[in-house]
């Protein structure tokens, strides 16, 4: 589903959501209601909304979902400096960082504003192909049988808000994919936690992340942008189940991501 306000996504409207299912055909009428109320829902109340649907033949790859670490965050200053600390520590250089947080508050549009997608960014350089349209994750969900156990575990620790369900099986699709790391900001004006997600430290959930006034959006660092067509394939096509157990840590700090990581 992806809705949008002024018009479509290629007509140039304002992305306003977006959401993704892999279900059985038993359950696509019903899961077809929920993305369009769910749209309907929006801050943005978008006037264009638009469902596909695709069958999937081949095989389903299986992939653990990954470690999540909720870590206390008073304000968007300490966020910055927890999400500087994961980076930098899997080698994006300060000055992209930099770049990168500058960009996610004015829009990964060219023009400005939020894109459908994520922007892909070299982790050395910060170059990056400065498109309207960003890189849509495709072709995930929780395993049929993870669905009820990761949802129980993430509402015992609090979590039972559909964002992060739906940010965490995101972050595993794109790590197993390759990407070497993901920071994100919501286009929602309303909620300011964010994230930045590594296959080396698992999803590191920051509250309080995203400043006033920022745009929001999302960003895929990688490590070879001239060669990243099969890394790519694999973001937007290959179908992924993303199976439990879920490991939480609890009252986690950035130095215990940064030594433990996802272990």
């Amino acid at each position: 589903m992806r809705a949008s306000t002024g018009g479509p996504h290629q007509f140039g409207g304002r992305h306003a959501s977006g959401a993704e299912r892999l279900v059985a055909e038993s359950e696509v009428p019903r899961v077809i209601q929920e993305l369009t109320a769910r749209a309907q829902g929006n801050s943005l109340n978008p006037d264009s909304i638009r469902v596909s649907l695709d069958r999937i033949d081949e095989p389903i790859t299986r992939v653990p979902v990954i470690r999540l670490h909720p870590l206390a965050c008073p304000n968007s200053a300490e966020g910055r400096h927890i999400a500087q600390c994961v980076l930098r520590d899997i080698g994006v250089p300060p000055h992209v960082i930099d770049r990168a947080f500058i960009a996610l508050h004015t829009g990964l549009h060219p023009q400005g504003g939020p894109i459908g997608g994520a922007a892909i960014w070299d982790s050395q350089t910060g170059n990056h192909d400065a498109a309207s349209r960003g890189v849509r994750v495709s072709r995930f969900d929780y395993a049929p049988e993870s669905q009820t156990p990761i949802e129980l575990t993430l509402a015992a620790a609090g979590l039972a808000h559909f964002r992060t369900r739906e940010a965490l099986a995101l972050a595993t699709k794109t790590v197993w994919a390759g990407v070497t790391a993901e920071i994100c900001w919501s286009d929602n004006v309303d909620y300011t936690t964010g994230y930045v997600a590594t296959s080396a430290h698992g999803y590191v959930r920051i509250p309080n992340f995203k400043p006033p006034g920022a745009c929001g959006g999302r960003i895929f660092f990688i490590d070879d942008l001239a060669n990243s067509g099969p890394l790519l394939e694999r973001l937007q096509r290959t179908p992924v189940f993303i199976t439990h157990p879920l490991f939480i840590t609890e009252h986690g700090t950035i130095e215990q991501v940064l030594a433990h990581g996802q272990y």
